[in-house]
């Protein structure tokens, strides 16, 4: 019969050096795996997020700019295409609340018809946009995003009705959008506060070069990316062969629009998680070495248990239950540090990714860092455990070879575990020096201007105040002047955009011939 009871715990002297090794790798394998997995995982909040594309066009000459299309290409997308079950635009917005206490500059979108249904898009309070609200001369109405209803008008559900001044102009608000959807980049130009329905373009935002504009789309059932892509592209050259003067090398691009959102931190975030494996299989392997010592010393005990009739399977369930307080103890302690964490590996991310997918500590966190801990749970112990199967632990019964020592094969697994902690250790090292090599060339790099000791304010001149040109002019030299002469201040300047600012580069093009076009994209 095999003795029942608890198991023996691992000696005392050791537990802290288990437990401290595991945190450190369970903290940063939960804390970079919830981050990628929400991130790169995780489905967008959208209806149908799998076959939500965005559609962009571009000049050869500036294929970066692909992101952006102009109205009336879009026109003829959604009138002759037929890969694509919705298409929706929108134009960025920026938008001055005037309050009671001091007006506030906001960033906003104007969306078409077909934004909210294409997204799936229900209000939490309130209600979306409806065709009457973008027919001519509708009363203006808006759309608050939850975070903009919070903060500025404390979660108020007696808003709704209730109009804002936004740029002059009484808008009524309508709806407030659910607390986790966020509407960023690459979904939207900019990020947006609160929506509004948009108005058919006029006078310079109708020519094709025009490109200004987000359009996203959702794929008919059965159709490919690329064969809708295709579609699109010869739409495009049909309207350019029309049309005397259109751009022929226009390029067409659509694109799954989790993957352009992701895009630019996919490489930084599969580095974080490669470092944080390797660092949690260091950990493991350091706890393993420590496990499988403290079992050379309490072989006797063991043969004892083999010669009372435990197989291999109770001899492993019994050296789980031994780590398992440690683990538990080590779990605590990773997710505390998952939780001090966080915001640092956060901050690397694009904001607007970061409120776009919806990241935030949640139960998912938490059940993650559980499996993780379950993981290093089995991988501490099932290296020593597999060395304990080789030793003839019957044979140890005798007291003679109990006296013998440390067998061959131990010292060799020992040895072989020392090895791969100090590979693993190097590679782990290697790859943060590369990372931070990185991080400093970046640091280095030219911007093209110096932005130390440089000071930049906003200002709003929308009031009725500032209406004509002559006396927007004579504030901003009023002002300047002023400026210049005050001590500490070497010169001012006024700037309509800030570099390297979401739409700050512009791409313009003045044809000085009959009928040649404006190209004109953000």
């Amino acid at each position: 019969m095999i003795p029942s009871g608890s198991s023996p715990a691992p000696s005392p002297r050791l537990a802290p050096l288990i437990v401290i090794s595991l945190a450190l790798g369970i903290g940063a394998m939960s804390t970079v795996g919830s981050i990628v997995h929400t991130v790169l995982l995780r489905t967008l909040p959208f209806a149908a997020p799998e076959r939500l594309m965005l559609i962009g066009e571009a000049e050869p000459a500036s294929p970066e700019t692909w992101k952006s299309a102009s109205y009336p290409d879009y026109l003829g997308w959604r009138a002759q295409g037929h890969g694509f079950a919705a298409m929706a635009i929108s134009r960025a917005w920026s938008p001055t609340l005037r309050l009671p206490a001091e007006p506030a500059h906001l960033s906003g979108a104007e969306v078409s018809a077909e934004f909210f249904p294409l997204l799936g898009l229900k209000p939490a309070l309130g209600r979306g946009f409806e065709p009457a609200d973008f027919r001519p001369g509708a009363e203006p109405v808006v759309v608050l995003t939850h975070q903009l209803w919070m903060q500025r008008f404390g979660g108020d559900p007696s808003l709704l009705g209730r109009a804002l001044s936004l740029d002059g102009t009484a808008s009524a608000v309508i709806g407030v959008l659910p607390e986790r959807i966020a509407l960023d980049e690459p979904l939207v130009i900019g990020s947006v506060d609160l929506l509004k329905p948009l108005a058919t373009p006029t006078g310079l935002f109708l020519g094709r070069g025009v490109r200004v504009m987000r359009v996203i789309g959702r794929l008919a059932d059965g159709v490919s990316r690329e064969r809708a892509m295709a579609e699109l592209q010869q739409i495009t050259r049909q309207v350019a062969a029309a049309a005397p003067g259109s751009n022929q090398e226009t390029r067409v691009r659509v694109e799954p629009l989790r993957e352009v959102a992701v895009a630019g931190s996919r490489p930084v975030l599969l580095a974080l998680l490669g470092a944080a494996a390797l660092l949690l299989l260091i950990a493991c392997v350091n706890a393993a070495n420590v496990r499988l010592v403290e079992l050379i010393v309490r072989r006797q005990e063991l043969a004892v248990r083999v010669a009372l009739g435990a197989d291999r399977g109770q001899l492993f369930r019994q050296l789980l239950r031994e780590s398992l307080p440690l683990v538990a103890m080590a779990f605590l302690l990773g997710l505390i540090l998952t939780l001090w964490a966080w915001d640092v590996i956060v901050a690397l991310l694009p904001a607007s990714l970061v409120r776009l997918s919806g990241l935030a500590i949640d139960g998912r966190t938490v059940a993650i860092t559980a499996l993780v801990s379950l993981l290093a749970l089995v991988l501490v112990d099932l290296l020593p455990f597999l060395e304990l199967a080789r030793l003839p632990l019957l044979a140890m019964l005798n007291e003679r070879s109990v006296r013998t020592g440390e067998s061959t094969s131990s010292r060799r697994s020992r040895n072989a575990l020392v090895a791969t902690e100090l590979a693993l250790s190097l590679a782990l090292l290697i790859g943060a020096g590369l990372l931070m090599r990185s991080l400093v060339r970046l640091s280095r790099v030219d911007l093209g201007f110096r932005p130390e000791r440089v000071l930049a304010l906003p200002l709003d001149l929308s009031s009725q105040a500032y209406a004509e040109p002559a006396r927007a002019r004579g504030f901003f030299t009023a002002l300047l002047r002023g400026l210049e002469n005050r001590p500490g201040i070497r010169s001012a300047a006024v700037v309509t955009n800030l570099p390297l600012k979401q739409g700050g580069n512009i791409n313009t093009g003045l044809g000085l011939r009959p009928n040649s076009p404006l190209s004109w994209q953000i």
